[in-house]
Order: C-alpha cells, then structure tokens, then sequence
C-alpha cells in the first residue's frame, strides 16, 4: 500500500454584506376621508411590486453583470468577475467557465459549453464532476432557446440532421427565461448552469436572508397621517464559478 499525504489548502474567501432596503408612504388625514377611487387600498399591492423590484433586480445583476468584477455583492472570492477565463487555482494554473472570444447563442456554442462543463478543474486541477442541467437566458433569446433544445431536426441548417442537443445522452437542457430583469440590460447573455444535484446543499449561488419582508402601519397621533411601511435585507453572490459557463454575447 502507498499512501500520500496531503495537506489541506485554504480556499477563497467570499464574504455576503446584507443590504437593507427600506420604504414608506404617509396618507393624510384628508385624503383618507376625501378618498373616493380606492387609491389607498392599492398601496399595498404596490410595495408588493418594489419588493419583488428590488429583490429581481440584485438577484438577477449576478447574472446580467457575471462580466465584472466591480460588484462587491457578487463577488466570489477569487478575485475575477463570474464568468471568466481565467480563474486562478490555488494548486496552480487557472481555468475557464467562458469561451475565449464572446459567442451569441447558437448551437456549436452551445455544445461548446457543454463540452467545457464536463472539463472544469477544482483547484488541484481533478475534474469536477458537475453536469449541465439549465439554459438561463434574456428573453429575448427564447425563440433562439426552443428553437435549439426542442427542434427534431437540426435548426441552423437545411440538412435535416438529428438535433443533437434534443437527443444528448443527459437528457435536452431545460431552459429558463428571466424576463426584462436579465434582458434589459443585456439582450444576448446566456448561461449554463449546474445541476444542483451534484453540488447537495452546497450549491454556490447564493441568496441568504437576514430580514424577509416586513410591513407595519399605523396613525400618527399629531398630524393624523396613516403611515405604512416595508423593510428588508438580505445578500447574495456566489462561493464557486463551477455551477456556471456562459457568455454576454458576441
């Protein structure tokens, strides 16, 4: 028997800062009384919808922004934006979640991807054994998106081929549009993401909350005013770029 020793290495360092978000309305005392088209019982209905704003919109920057390393919020640790070509190892060496020159959507990009998925390395350069399950796109791509996983035939030709991204062995990728949050900042991203299987309850995308949405009201003994509030917090980011490859487009 030969055995080895080996000695643990201290991995990246990803640190979640809570955001806390905050926001209110305050309704007069005549204006409730004069009140005659229903406007105030709308107000909470529409601080449902900045929440859900608010939340889309730092959930999704992880994505529309994975090209930049200025986001402290989704930052992950090892120094270089998300999706990127050079992600240092600590054993040494860097790899890659993305292609070395920008790619829209098409299907050899795709397969690309794929490809690159099974040839991920952890940082002693082993594979990581982590599968392609999810298609994230802009709507904008999603005409593009059925067009390459549920097509029988080949669709970017006339050859009538087999659609091989329809009949790969794992299965066709399941897709998931993020409409206007992902879109309306960048129209031809697209990401591959991980199953979530393999990593357990250690997925790498993260979102944590420190305080879920809470609302309160109540009157004002001087002016008489009805004040209605919401506050939250929470963070979110990533521990680990191996769940993703992608590409802001070409």
């Amino acid at each position: 028997m030969s055995l080895a020793a080996r000695d643990f290495k201290e991995g990246y360092k990803t640190t979640y800062t809570h955001k806390t978000f905050g926001l209110y309305c305050a309704i007069s005392m005549e204006a409730q009384q004069d009140e005659l088209h229903g406007i105030i019982d709308k107000l909470p209905a529409a601080m449902a919808r900045s929440i859900d704003a608010t939340i889309n919109y730092y959930a999704s920057r992880t994505f529309s922004r994975a090209s930049s390393a200025s986001e402290d919020f989704i930052t992950g640790g090892d120094g270089v934006a998300l999706i990127s070509a050079s992600h240092p190892l600590k054993g040494g060496g860097t790899t890659s979640n993305t292609p070395s020159t920008a790619a829209d959507l098409t299907a050899t990009s795709l397969w690309a991807g794929i490809n690159a998925f099974y040839e991920m390395l952890d940082d002693e350069s082993k594979p990581v054994r982590n599968a392609p399950s999810t298609l994230l796109i802009p709507h904008q791509l999603e005409q593009k998106a059925v067009e390459l996983l549920m097509s029988d035939l080949y669709p970017e030709d006339a050859n009538n081929a087999t659609n091989a991204l329809r009949k790969r062995k794992g299965g066709s990728l399941n897709y998931i549009v993020w409409p206007y949050w992902i879109g309306s900042v960048d129209s031809d991203c697209w990401f591959i993401l991980g199953d979530k299987a393999g990593w357990g309850k250690d997925y790498p995308l993260k979102w944590y909350w420190r305080m879920k949405p809470e609302t309160e009201s109540d009157n004002d003994f001087f002016t008489k005013e009805f004040m209605y509030s919401v506050v939250l917090r929470f963070s979110c980011g990533y521990t680990d770029h191996r769940w993703i490859y992608g590409s802001m487009g070409a």
